[in-house]
Formats: C-alpha cells, sequence, structure tokens
C-alpha cells in the first residue's frame, strides 16, 4: 500500500482554492486526493501527463501493456488508448499516436477539448499494477488523484483500506457478512472481498460500498433498511451490484444510509430514512437509489450517523437529515427532508 487516509472524522476537498473540512464525526469520502497543479505537468504513482490537448504521457514503473483515456462524464468509453498482449510499450507516448505492434482502443478524440475533465489508466498486466491520473487540457490540472484510502466504519467496528492497484481490503467486525468476503466471524488480518479496478471504498456502521473504474457501485453487508442498494433487505456477504447507477466518482457511508455522487455532480442516496437522510423529501427507507433533489453541481459527499453533506462546486455546503445536535448547520435543530445550506459564521 501506499498512503492511507483517515476518513473517520473528516472528509477534505479543495474547490477552488476552499478548504473546506467536514467535521461529521464518522463521515467518509472517496479517499482521494485533491491537490494544486503541479507546473507543466501531472504527476501521480509513476504517471506524468503532460500539457496541452495532445500530451505526452510518461511513466517510470516500466513498459505497460495498456493506456486508456476517458471523459470523466462518460467513464466507461475510452476516447483513446492502445493495449498490446502483454507488457511491451514503453514510455513516452504521445496522445494520438499509437506504439508499434499495439491496437488502438477508441479513437474518437486524437485530439482533447480543453477544458473537459479526463481520466488516463495504464496497466501492467504482468505485475497487476495500475496507475490513474486525472487531468484537465490545456494546463494539465490535477483534479483528483487515486493512491491508497482507508475508510473506518461510521458506527460499527469494521474497516476497509484500497491500494494503488485498485484493491480492496477489509478486516475486523463480519456479524453482517461487511468483510464481503463469503467468510463468517471477524477477522483479524486484512482480507479481499474479491473487487478489482476499485476506485473509491467507504464503511458504514455494518456494511461496505465501492466504486469500480466503470462507474458502478458495489456493496456488501448489512441490508436492514435496503443499504446496500439492490432492492430487498437480506444481508449479502458477497458484494452486489446497486441498481441504477453508473458514472459514479465517490460513495459515503452513514450508519445505515449510503450516498454516491456521479461525474456529473448529481448525489444519490438509499437506506434508512428515520431522520430524512436521503433527502428525497420523506422518512421512507429506500432499498434502491433515489436523486436528493434541490442540489447543483456537487463536488463531494459526507455521511454522518442520521445525516448527510455535500460540497457544491460553488462553494457551498448543504446537508439534510437528523438536526438534534444542530449537526446541520443552518442555525436550528429541526431534521430537513432536503438540502439546507449551512450558514457561514
Amino acid at each position: 500500500m501506499k498512503k492511507l487516509y483517515h476518513t473517520k472524522h473528516s472528509a477534505l476537498a479543495k474547490i477552488s482554492g476552499l478548504l473546506l473540512t467536514l467535521l461529521l464525526g464518522g463521515c467518509l469520502s472517496d479517499g482521494s486526493e485533491l491537490i494544486p497543479a503541479e507546473e507543466n505537468a501531472v504527476r501521480v504513482s509513476g504517471l506524468t501527463v503532460g500539457i496541452g490537448v495532445t500530451p505526452t504521457y510518461t511513466w517510470n514503473v516500466g513498459p505497460i501493456s495498456s493506456l486508456n483515456v476517458v471523459r470523466l462524464s462518460d467513464p466507461t468509453n475510452p476516447v483513446w488508448g492502445f493495449s498490446v498482449f502483454n507488457d511491451t510499450v514503453s514510455s513516452p507516448v504521445t496522445h494520438g499516436n499509437i506504439p508499434s505492434g499495439a491496437q488502438g482502443v477508441g479513437g474518437s478524440e486524437p485530439i482533447l477539448t480543453a477544458g473537459i475533465q479526463y481520466r488516463v489508466l495504464i496497466e501492467r498486466r504482468t505485475e497487476g499494477r495500475s496507475f490513474t491520473a486525472f487531468f484537465t487540457p490545456p494546463d494539465g490540472t490535477v483534479t483528483s488523484t487515486i493512491p491508497a484510502a482507508l475508510s473506518s466504519s461510521a458506527a460499527g467496528a469494521h474497516a476497509l483500506a484500497l491500494t494503488a492497484n485498485g484493491t480492496p481490503w477489509s478486516w475486523g467486525a463480519n456479524g453482517s457478512g461487511q468483510l464481503g468476503t463469503a467468510t463468517a466471524g471477524a477477522q483479524g488480518a486484512p482480507q479481499a472481498p474479491g473487487l478489482t479496478q476499485v476506485v473509491a471504498v467507504a464503511a458504514g456502521g455494518a456494511h461496505s460500498l465501492a466504486v469500480t473504474a466503470d462507474g458502478a457501485v458495489w456493496s456488501w453487508g448489512a441490508n436492514g433498511s435496503g443499504q446496500l442498494g439492490g432492492g430487498g433487505t437480506a444481508d449479502s456477504a458477497v458484494p452486489l451490484r446497486v441498481r441504477g447507477l453508473s458514472g459514479v466518482t465517490a460513495v459515503a457511508a452513514g450508519e445505515r444510509h449510503s450516498l454516491a455522487l456521479t461525474a456529473g455532480g448529481a448525489v444519490w442516496a438509499w437506506g434508512e430514512n428515520s431522520s430524512s437522510q436521503l433527502g428525497d423529501g420523506t422518512t421512507v427507507n429506500r432499498d434502491t437509489p433515489v436523486q436528493v433533489g434541490f442540489l447543483g453541481k456537487i463536488a463531494a459527499i459526507a455521511a454522518g450517523k442520521l445525516h448527510s453533506m455535500a460540497l457544491a462546486q460553488d462553494g457551498t455546503v448543504w446537508s439534510w437529515g437528523g438536526n438534534y445536535q444542530g449537526q446541520l448547520g443552518d442555525g436550528s435543530a429541526a431534521n430537513a427532508a432536503a438540502p439546507v445550506q449551512v450558514h457561514a459564521p
């Protein structure tokens, strides 16, 4: 593993120079690190993306077997890239130029579009290693990187970790299958739930969430309130795909509810809703995702025990759900069934 980011007590986001810490006592975010742009290029985990609409991709991890570039708003369809049978392509490669012996992938954007967010993924198949960077041409601004991530449960006793190559690990309590390994009993050593190409994880009270590189969301563990999002309320000791979601970039988990953020800035919620923590205007539990209303484009999400929060791309902060301790920050102690704006001091 590389860096670990502990998100039990805070979710961090750096948007337009605003550094916001959401103190939620158990909130979870996607575990990604938002960092400022480096001069002239983007460097992350051995992968460098040059500036311009035809950037040069450079890496220092040895020959690779594939490189794929996708729009962040459409992560399942490569706009350009290549693939070979084994690790034979050496650094560097310029966007739009297929290396000798490689087969092209996608190809709809041999020249990238300025101002659009992209993700580039390179893979070494012989070692099962991958490196990912997010960037925006022409200046190569880093919007997010995905190193390792750590998520500690909001109210229970299990934990998740994500390695830089996209492998999730779990350990701790397992009474509801929250480790995702189809085994019974607590585990004091990390276990592998079996998912690959994972880019984000979050641990709830007794359930777990993961986002894969294709934008899908997977869940496992306790499901008494529908927090797994697959329909029904049966627990699952193995990962199940959450229904109806695509293009997801981040997840968050409360004690018995779950949140997802899409590349387009929309927020979806499911699970327990006794305090309106799903933000759909009701107190009805949901076993499949419902979209949170009255929000603009969102950049980051976090979930507390019975409430939820979102950071908008314009820098405003929104909250909804339980408010018995004033945790919504709107100056009242009343629950909110729809998002309310957090008041500045």
